[in-house]
């Protein structure tokens, strides 16, 4: 067979074939994918409103003057509560052997770090927040939350209460 005759049947072939796939068949049903469902759009901004700021932030120990101080020892928050007004800044130093978390919201409840998450504090670390609006702050540890479970930073638009 020559190099000639060869192609000639290569051809023949792929043309035999591609007549085999495609047809004019009216009982062949090809379903026509679904289309993505859109995403709903964002509610818009009124012109000139920016959103809320969160009501607490995160702020550097050495440039913010602390408010309320917390001590993270023998496995405890002291005091485990605080208040203070709006704008105060809580400041939680790690005096225990161990690494603890300071986690808003309760183990048991759900929600937790949603506010705020210091992450690990190994012993000697500090963490602190300004509390930029009013309301109830409840805090756990996230390695602890047997015994640490109880933290709260009450924040008033007022004058704070006391300690």
């Amino acid at each position: 067979m020559t190099l000639r005759e060869m192609s000639l049947y290569a051809g023949l072939a792929l043309a035999a074939l591609a007549a085999a796939c495609s047809s004019d068949d009216d009982d062949v049903i090809n379903p026509s994918p679904e289309p993505e469902p859109e995403p709903e759009p964002e509610p818009a901004a009124d012109a000139g409103e920016e959103p809320a700021p969160p009501p607490v932030q995160e702020v550097n120990c050495f440039s913010a003057a602390a408010d309320r101080m917390v001590v993270i020892d023998q496995l405890a928050f002291m005091p485990a509560e605080t208040s203070m007004p709006e704008g105060g800044v809580v400041q939680w130093m790690n005096e225990d052997s161990v690494d603890h978390t300071v986690t808003s919201g309760r183990e048991d409840q759900g929600g937790e770090g949603e506010a705020f998450d210091s992450g690990v504090l190994a012993p000697g670390d500090m963490y602190c927040l300004e509390f930029t609006g009013s309301g109830q702050f409840p805090y756990h540890c996230e390695f602890h939350p047997e015994t640490m479970n109880n933290g709260m930073v009450s924040v008033s638009a007022g004058v704070a209460g006391p300690d």
